[in-house]
């Protein structure tokens, strides 16, 4: 059995950045990693968008910015200023194709591509199995492997963000690429919840999802004709599809459990990095990550990191409460949000960043009885 210090499991933004931070720091550079994913991350397989500040670090791989939200329905337009919350995205391949060069160019990370069987606590060591083969640590950071995680209990509780993406180019320069549609509605079906996302990357290339947040799959074919038919009104001309991406996400009050035993910590959406009402990984990724490493670099151990506060949690139930009780209401809710509030009060409020009392007032403009209902009906659930 090869023995390693530390061993990252699953290399996308959270892996990925734990594994750079340990490179920048002098108690952790000279440690044995190793790096683990199925992937080789040679390909452009996601988008990372994300709004308000970038991280220093990599605040240069940045490709576009955006200072316009838009978001839509059959009957209204919301655009709001983005100024103070610019929305930014970053393409993974630039991502890899930063990070991992760098760490090859140390002869104390090794790269391992293979499938992930098992991890476990053993003998005081963590261990895990790739490929029928067996590797050690003294810790494992872990982002890809689901036994030991919460993961298959979230995903059979309450919700999840289901979307397929193409990234399409027009033959023409077509496109205002000076806002970002955030949510469009107005191909979203009575009693459910979806919607387009459009990233104009550039006057002729376009990122779009087909959106789903609920407790059904999307169905076969569903998301493909809904884009088309998307391109076919609003952008009619002839394009080519040149990449292609999909997730899935829970959006769930389960718990995620970041520390699964001593040795073995969880990252990113296993972590509990993800906000269960938006789905939103990226910054909360990259800034735990950091954490991680300065933990490690100070005392010898991860740190315990604390998720959202816990009346988010609450808000968080309420929320997706809704999405099952009253989807509409959850739509209308959205766009009331930004309608009613600076883009930068509403980031904040999405973030879990704000206090009590700056909560107040989004609050206040939502609509009232649907989450007063899902408030009854929370502090009920709560009793029992």
């Amino acid at each position: 059995m090869k023995k390693y210090d530390y061993i990252i499991a699953g290399l996308g933004a959270a892996g990925l950045s734990l594994a750079y931070f340990m490179l920048q720091s002098e108690q952790l550079k000279e440690k044995k990693v190793l790096l683990v994913d199925r992937d080789r991350k040679d390909k452009n397989d996601r988008t990372w968008t994300f709004w308000g500040d970038v991280p220093g670090e990599f605040a240069h791989l940045v490709e576009k910015t955006w200072y316009k939200i838009g978001l839509h329905d059959k009957y209204e337009d919301v655009i709001v200023n983005a100024e103070r919350t610019p929305y930014h995205f970053i393409p993974a391949i630039r991502f890899y194709n930063y990070v991992i060069p760098k760490l090859k160019k140390s002869d104390n990370f090794t790269f391992l591509s293979g499938n992930i069987e098992r991890i476990s606590d053993l003998n005081g060591e963590a261990v895990i199995t790739i490929d029928s083969q067996l590797y050690s640590a003294d810790y494992i950071f872990n982002s890809a492997f689901h036994g030991v995680s919460t993961m298959a209990q979230a995903q059979k509780k309450v919700a999840f963000q289901q979307f397929k993406g193409w990234e399409v180019s027009f033959n023409r320069e077509i496109l205002e690429a000076d806002e970002v549609t955030l949510m469009d509605f107005s191909i979203s079906e009575k009693g459910k919840v979806n919607f387009m996302y459009l990233l104009p990357v550039s006057e002729n290339r376009l990122i779009l999802n087909c959106t789903a947040f609920g407790s059904e799959m999307i169905e076969n074919g569903f998301a493909e004709k809904c884009m088309a038919d998307y391109l076919a009104k609003y952008f009619p001309h002839d394009y080519s599809i040149i990449r292609k991406e999909q997730g899935f996400i829970p959006m769930s009050h389960i718990e995620f459990r970041r520390n699964y035993s001593s040795r073995i910590m969880n990252l990113g959406i296993l972590g509990g990095d993800a906000r269960p009402s938006t789905g939103y990984t990226f910054i909360n990724a990259i800034n735990n990550s950091r954490k991680i490493a300065a933990g490690l670099a100070e005392s010898g151990n991860p740190p315990k990191i604390l998720n959202n506060k816990r009346h988010f949690n609450f808000y968080d139930r309420i929320f997706i409460r809704v999405l099952k009780d009253n989807p509409e209401a959850l739509k209308k809710a959205l766009l009331l949000m930004f309608k009613k509030n600076s883009s930068s009060k509403a980031f904040d409020f999405l973030s879990a960043s704000t206090s009590v009392i700056q909560e107040i007032p989004i609050i206040l403009s939502l609509p009232i009885i649907p989450f007063l209902k899902a408030f009854i009906n929370e502090q009920k659930n709560s009793r029992r």
